[in-house]
């Protein structure tokens, strides 16, 4: 049985849109797009959902914690589900945050990162799927960490692209499909987790 492990942050997890201070809610596990990949891809498959809400790709956040690096805990999620034959990596979103001051080519840079890490632990062999973020919206929210975002996502794609030619490994531009929520700019609702699902299961097929 293939078993891919989905290691990303909220719109892995399952965030819905959100106003700041609202409850965190999760969508159902059919509503998410690792469940919409699952459903895809029929029970052949073992589709492990690594999402956490704030990971970033390299960076220890300063305010919500040093957990929430994904280069730290990478590892762990790998071995936890080894062995495995695909990774797919959705990250970058929450290094769009104003304190990080990261710009598109930081944070594309951050995800080869990640892949080389990847490789590093689990070896050159394992197959890895890069999934570019949608850019963020811009959104006027009180206290808002990803204040600026939009403007720092512009070139995300073309920056991931790059990235993605000098490690020579697969990436889909999410962008191309699905776009950021106009409720606080940064998370997918339930249509796009499922046509992300969907074009994500098309992209698994095509490295299978």
């Amino acid at each position: 049985m293939p078993s891919i492990l989905c290691y990303g942050d909220s719109n892995t997890w399952g965030a819905p849109p959100a106003l700041p201070g609202e409850d965190i809610e999760r969508y159902s596990p059919g509503q998410r797009w690792p469940g919409v990949l699952s459903q895809q891809l029929g029970e052949d498959y073992q589709i492990y959902e690594h999402g956490l809400c704030g990971r970033t790709t390299c960076y220890r956040d300063p305010v919500q914690g040093d957990h929430l690096c994904g280069r730290d805990h990478l590892p762990v999620s790998l071995a936890t589900c080894a062995p495995l034959d695909l990774v797919i990596l959705m990250l970058g979103t929450n290094d769009l945050k104003r304190r990080f001051n990261a710009s598109a080519a930081m944070i594309a840079n951050n995800v080869g990162t990640l892949v080389e890490l990847t490789r590093e632990f689990s070896g050159e062999d394992l197959p890895i799927l890069v999934i570019c973020p949608p850019p963020a919206r811009a959104v006027d929210l009180p206290r808002d960490a990803f204040a600026g975002a939009a403007e720092r996502s512009v070139g995300l794609a073309q920056e991931f692209a790059r990235m993605a030619r000098e490690l020579d490994v697969p990436c889909l531009d999410a962008g191309e499909f699905v776009v950021s929520s106009e409720v606080d700019g940064i998370h997918l609702d339930a249509n796009a987790h499922r046509m992300l699902g969907e074009v994500i299961a098309d992209k698994v097929r095509q490295l299978s």
